[in-house]
C-alpha cells in the first residue's frame, strides 16, 4: 500500500512537501498497523467541524492499493481519531514526496 500526504493551510495558508510511505518498506507489524489505519479512514466519514478554524490544516492522503486508489479529506477541528494516528504514523515513519 502507497500512501501521499499532503498538507495545508495554518498561518499565512502555507503548502508543505507531500509526505509518502510505502507500507512494503515497513516491518510487517508495522505495515499491518498502517494499512489497518488507513483502510479505517477511508471507511470513515469525517466528522463536521463546529466552529470555523481560520488557521485550521487541512490534509489529503492519497491511498493506493491493489490497484485502487482512494482520497481522504479532512481538517483541523474535525480529524478522526484513526486519522491522528495514520498523521503520527506519517511523522514517524514518511519521507518526502518524489516531484
Amino acid at each position: 500500500m502507497r500512501m501521499t500526504l499532503q498538507v495545508h493551510g495554518g498561518i499565512a495558508a502555507i503548502r508543505r512537501k507531500a509526505l509518502s510511505m510505502d507500507t512494503a518498506l515497513l516491518q510487517p507489524e508495522q505495515a499491518n498497523i498502517v494499512e489497518n489505519l488507513a483502510r479505517t479512514v477511508t471507511a470513515t466519514a469525517p466528522v463536521p467541524s463546529v466552529e470555523p478554524l481560520p488557521d485550521a490544516m487541512s490534509y489529503t492522503l492519497t491511498i493506493e492499493d491493489d490497484g485502487k486508489k482512494s482520497v481522504v479529506k479532512q481538517r483541523d477541528g474535525s480529524i478522526t481519531p484513526e486519522f491522528q494516528r495514520l498523521l503520527d504514523q506519517f511523522a514517524t515513519h514518511g519521507s518526502a514526496a518524489a516531484g
